[in-house]
């Protein structure tokens, strides 16, 4: 039920598969580790292509396939592919995060004088 919004960098659609690319700039992470625990939350880059799967797929229910690929383009054309595994230890953690973002729960605050969710969880505190 969360609502995402963003830029997605390209989708490729030809007949029924989707296809996102992400282009990174700088220098090749490869790291596409995936989550196993909110210790060991997996690389940024697996929960991007995860969460951006998870949206093709919402949002293209007739796709009989829906990918992911990161392109370094500074890197000889490298480019990594993600092929997505239900993971549910992954979506549970996404689950408490949305929770706990819509109560204002947070563990700490970034003190950035601007941000809407500090400045509401110090109110929300303070009104309680």
């Amino acid at each position: 039920g969360a609502k995402l919004k963003g830029k997605l960098d390209r989708v490729e659609i030809n007949e029924d598969a989707v296809k996102v690319v992400d282009y990174k700039t700088g220098r090749y992470k490869g790291s596409l580790k995936a989550f196993e625990s909110v210790e060991e939350p997996g690389s940024p880059y697996w929960r991007q292509a995860n969460v951006y799967t998870l949206l093709m797929q919402e949002n293209f229910k007739e796709a009989t396939e829906c990918s992911f690929e990161f392109h370094y383009p500074e890197q000889q054309k490298t480019v990594e592919s993600f092929t997505y595994e239900h993971n549910q230890p992954f979506l549970d953690w996404l689950g408490d995060i949305w929770i706990n973002t819509k109560s204002l729960t947070f563990e700490s605050q970034c003190a950035e004088p601007d941000c809407v969710y500090c400045v509401n969880k110090v109110e929300f505190v303070e009104a309680g």
